[in-house]
């Protein structure tokens, strides 16, 4: 990595967290009582804000739906993350993680690979999968953590 690198994804996260978390989330606390139809909403409105890139790019209908279903499920953490603490800070840091993840670290190792690029990436079924066992890990701590406090 080069500190050039890690400072533009700093700062495209950022962006990006202002408006999506910062602006956008905010406005619609206000009007959608449910946690998950805001996330779902900000993530659709999130990934289809990407898809004239990924068209560019020449991803496949597929790599772009997986893509779109992706950046909706991630959207559930990073709200969860940003309604906990009422900042983008944590959503800019975990933003900026994934984008280094995706397009820096994840390419090098995922190289040599000889499956179809539907696996990897995050237009990649592997992702998809991940993301539904973060959700499942945050649902099952958050109704061990309500136990506790009841």
């Amino acid at each position: 990595f080069t500190y050039y690198f890690l400072g533009m994804q700093v700062i495209f996260s950022l962006g990006e967290e202002l408006g999506w978390r910062g602006y956008l989330l905010n406005k619609l606390k206000k009007k959608i009582p449910s946690f998950y139809f805001r996330a779902f909403f900000v993530g659709f409105v999130w990934g289809g804000w990407h898809i004239p890139y990924y068209i560019q790019l020449g991803l496949t209908p597929l790599q772009m739906g997986i893509f779109l279903l992706n950046v909706i499920l991630i959207s559930v953490v990073f709200t969860w993350l940003f309604e906990k603490r009422q900042s983008v800070l944590p959503t800019v840091v975990a933003h900026a993680t994934h984008n280094i993840l995706f397009n820096a670290i994840l390419p090098i190792i995922t190289l040599k690979q000889s499956a179809p690029d539907i696996f990897f990436g995050e237009s990649g079924v592997l992702a998809t999968i991940a993301y539904v066992l973060a959700i499942l890990i945050f649902i099952v701590v958050g109704k061990q953590r309500n136990k506790q406090i009841v």
